[in-house]
């Protein structure tokens, strides 16, 4: 992978993460899905609990862009790798 690659990559998931998480946000205030101050939080207001789901789509977004520029085929045990790691998440 040359350095132009990974360079896009950075970039396309940055600008994902940076896309979804007011998204995320709009929809968990209106969801009401957020988790109140508890004895260990400093923050003054409640904390959507779905900011990883940003973290996911930005994965997601970095590995198409990286099999769409090295134009391969995916192997099977890395596959399986990818979509172990999703099925944690």
């Amino acid at each position: 992978m040359f350095i132009s690659s990974i360079v896009v990559c950075a970039i396309v998931g940055f600008l994902v993460c940076w896309g979804v998480i007011p998204l995320i946000l709009q929809f968990a205030r209106r969801a009401g899905a957020s988790r109140d101050k508890c004895f260990h939080q400093t923050n003054a207001q409640t904390v959507p609990r779905f900011g990883g789901i940003a973290i996911g789509a930005g994965f997601v977004a970095v590995l198409l862009t990286a099999i769409y520029a090295n134009e391969a085929t995916v192997p099977r045990d890395l596959l399986s790798v990818v979509l172990g790691s999703l099925a944690m998440f």
